[in-house]
């Protein structure tokens, strides 16, 4: 294992490359339905798209992505994307995005439920057009609706019967979605495997899911495969600084985030940050 991986080192690998651009467009295609929920393109939604295509300029390699880049590149040739042209966007993405890869229904679901939210909020203000879309797309993907999706649910619908959304419910539902879509990143510096529990999510760049657990039974770790009461850490494989950012995690994460709400000393690392800790522990073993 290398000495020292940032994040993007984690991308060097075609591996690491071609499974985060599985995700990257899924959760573009979230995006892109967040945008059009309300019928107006606004400036913060094109301006999302820009920079997402402009982290996306040393992917070129990357077959199924060319078509993609180049419904992108039209769209913003003239500086305006318009209401048709995202429907392009998102008619080339239903005919090339990879649907599964090595990403488990649910996973997908999650992704494109947490991006279709990014897409919504990313202008700063939820309407109730696009609160009742959400409603629908929620209804319409229930193995993703766990931890605060559930209680976001039951908050959608009590605004949604009420006769007349106001300015204040607008703000607290806002509100609330961005916090469910806010990155999960405990920054660990170091991280204590003798004796700890680890969960592994998502495909790891830097050697497979069996590489890693080898590494953490070595040094006195133990490695389960679901999160619980009893897990120490969650260690997210093949991350990106930019989806991070997006909120574009799965299942277990979200399980994680919400043990974390309830007070339990769970920590998510990344597994740039991961591979560091353990490197360093194995050089002083």
């Amino acid at each position: 294992m290398n000495n020292s991986l940032s994040d993007d080192d984690l991308l060097k690998t075609d591996f690491g490359k071609k499974n985060v651009a599985i995700r990257d467009v899924n959760i573009l295609y979230g995006f892109l339905f967040g945008f059009i929920a309300d019928g107006v393109i606004q400036q913060e939604e094109k301006e999302l798209l820009e920079k997402w295509r402009n982290e996306h300029n040393n992917d070129a390699s990357i077959q199924f992505l060319k078509p993609i880049f180049n419904a992108i590149d039209s769209a913003l040739s003239d500086n305006v994307l318009t209401i048709e042209e995202v429907f392009t966007i998102i008619g080339i993405l239903s005919e090339y995005r990879i649907d599964g890869g090595n990403y488990s229904n649910e996973t997908i679901d999650t992704q494109l439920l947490l991006s279709f939210c990014h897409g919504i909020t990313c202008d700063g203000v939820v309407n109730k057009k696009e609160l009742e879309l959400l409603n629908i797309w929620i209804e319409k993907t229930p193995l993703a609706l766990s931890g605060k999706m559930q209680n976001i649910k039951d908050d959608i619908k009590a605004i949604l019967s009420n006769n007349y959304f106001s300015e204040k419910d607008a703000e607290r539902i806002r509100d609330i979605i961005l916090d469910y879509i806010s990155v999960p990143n405990d920054n660990a510096d170091s991280v204590s495997i003798n004796g700890k529990n680890f969960v592994l999510s998502g495909q790891f760049a830097f050697g497979s899911k069996q590489d890693v657990t080898r590494k953490i039974v070595e040094l006195g770790g133990h490695v389960t495969s679901s999160v619980g009461k009893k897990t120490d850490y969650l260690v997210v494989g093949g991350t990106r600084s930019n989806l991070w950012k997006y909120g574009a995690f799965g299942t277990k994460v979200e399980k994680a985030k919400s043990l974390q709400e309830e007070g339990l000393p769970i920590i998510i690392v990344s597994e740039g940050d991961f591979i560091n800790s353990l490197t360093r522990q194995e050089q002083t073993a």
